[in-house]
């Protein structure tokens, strides 16, 4: 099972390769340090216009948490920055750990 470190490490790799993504960050408690066994990995993440429209983001995200899943042996959620809520946004930009900023985002 990878280490705490190793997982962020592995994430964080997988994406900075999409070129889809314009900026993800790490959030919950992978970042928190309450990280367990069981524990999922939350992504948040903030596609270039070039993803298209909220559908397709939406059906984009399911290739980060299968793929990611595989890599770090973990569940995965990916969420888009676009569509959570407002008070979400805010704790992930505040709390979560920023992995790959392609442009400066406005979520």
């Amino acid at each position: 099972m990878p280490s705490r470190e190793e997982i962020i490490a592995a994430a964080a790799d997988y994406l900075e390769q999409q070129s889809d993504i314009a900026a993800a960050y790490l959030f919950g408690s992978l970042v928190r340090g309450t990280f367990r066994p069981g524990s999922d990995v939350d992504v948040a993440v903030l596609y270039t216009p070039e993803a298209g429209d909220g559908f397709t983001r939406f059906e984009r995200k399911l290739d980060p948490e299968i793929s990611l899943e595989e890599i770090v042996c973990r569940p995965v959620q990916v969420i888009d920055l676009e569509q959570a809520p407002l008070p979400l946004r805010y704790q992930i930009r505040k709390y979560g750990r920023l992995v790959v900023e392609r442009i400066k985002s406005g979520a």
